[in-house]
């Protein structure tokens, strides 16, 4: 794997998924200890289901302590997950796209 680079497609933006971001960072410590290079590409696909108002309203209302909590994952996020500047934006941009970018894209489950 060593000098291949690894594109990790998933939803790693929502602050309540705390499964994601950490099989995220598994897969990706577990290439860069095999010497590849790797980076995360967001799913904005994902993110539009995030703006919708009920979703929004929701999240205003939880509580205080949750708060401060999502605010110290999305911190463990940026300090450990190396994202992409450019994002999925639909199934076809992965392979249009990426594939001069990456040499493998790998998509989770979430």
């Amino acid at each position: 794997m060593g000098g291949k680079k690894f594109g990790i497609v998933t939803i790693t933006n929502g602050p309540d998924n705390y499964g994601n971001i950490l099989q995220n960072y598994a897969v990706q410590e577990f290439l860069r200890e095999r010497g590849a290079k790797c980076e995360t590409i967001l799913n904005i696909s994902f993110m539009e289901f995030r703006k919708h108002k009920a979703y929004l309203l929701l999240k205003f209302f939880q509580s205080r302590a949750k708060t401060i909590k999502r605010i110290k994952f999305l911190q463990f996020g940026k300090k450990h997950i190396s994202y992409a500047k450019q994002e999925v934006t639909s199934k076809d941009s992965i392979a249009n796209e990426f594939s001069d970018k990456y040499d493998f894209v790998l998509c989770g489950s979430d």
